[in-house]
C-alpha cells in the first residue's frame, strides 16, 4: 500500500525559489507596492518626527513641545512653564504630534501680527487667545480642564520672519493631553 504523501514529489529549494521567483513575475505591481510601503514604514520608524517652525503652524495642530524638564526646575508638570513652551516652539523646538496620541499643546488661534510686538502688547494678545478658547474647545475657560496662553515673538524674532503670535492650549494640571481639546467641550 502506498502512502498518499509519498505518491507525490516534494518540490526542491532551488524549484521552491523558481516558485516564488515566477510568482513574483506574475505580480510586479503588488510587489512594488509592498515595498514602497515597508520603505515608508521603516523610514517613518527611524526617522524623528517632523519639526515645526511658528509660521508653519495652523489651528488644530497637535504639538510635542521640547523644554527642559519641568521637575528639574521643581514641578511636577511634565509639558513645560508657558514661558519655557514660548522660548522652544519659536527656536523650532516643537514638534506635530498625532491629536489622538499623547501631546502637550494645541493651537487654537494664529495671530498675525502687523507691527513688531511692542511693551504691552501681551495682554491684548492673551486676551485674543481667550477669546479663542470656547469656539476651539466647546466650553467656557472659567469653566474647563485646559488654559491658554499666547506665545509672542520677540523683537529679534520678529526681524527673523516670525510675524505671528500662537495661541496654545495645554492642560491646566500641567499633564499630557491624550485626545485632542478641538470640540471636547471639556
Amino acid at each position: 500500500m502506498t502512502r498518499e504523501r509519498d505518491r507525490y514529489t516534494r518540490m526542491t529549494l532551488r524549484d521552491q525559489l523558481e516558485g516564488l521567483l515566477d510568482w513574483i513575475r506574475g505580480h510586479r505591481l503588488l510587489v512594488i507596492a509592498l515595498l514602497v510601503a515597508a520603505i515608508y514604514v521603516v523610514t517613518q520608524l527611524i526617522l524623528p518626527p517632523p519639526t515645526v517652525r511658528p509660521n508653519d503652524l495652523r489651528v488644530g495642530d497637535c504639538l510635542f513641545v521640547r523644554t527642559a524638564s519641568m521637575s528639574d526646575l521643581g514641578s511636577d508638570a511634565p509639558i513645560g512653564d508657558p514661558a519655557l513652551v514660548g522660548v522652544s516652539l519659536l527656536s523650532g523646538g516643537a514638534d506635530r504630534a498625532p491629536c489622538g496620541a499623547s501631546h502637550g499643546h494645541e493651537v487654537s488661534a494664529v495671530l498675525e501680527l502687523p507691527a513688531a510686538p511692542a511693551a504691552g502688547q501681551q495682554a491684548g494678545l492673551e486676551r485674543d487667545c481667550a477669546a479663542a478658547f470656547e469656539p476651539y474647545v466647546g466650553r467656557a475657560l472659567i469653566a474647563s480642564s485646559y488654559e491658554t496662553f499666547a506665545v509672542v515673538p520677540t523683537a529679534a524674532q520678529w526681524d527673523a520672519g516670525i510675524h505671528r503670535a500662537i495661541c496654545l492650549i495645554a492642560r491646566v494640571d500641567g499633564q499630557w493631553m491624550t485626545h485632542p481639546a478641538r470640540a471636547s467641550g471639556e
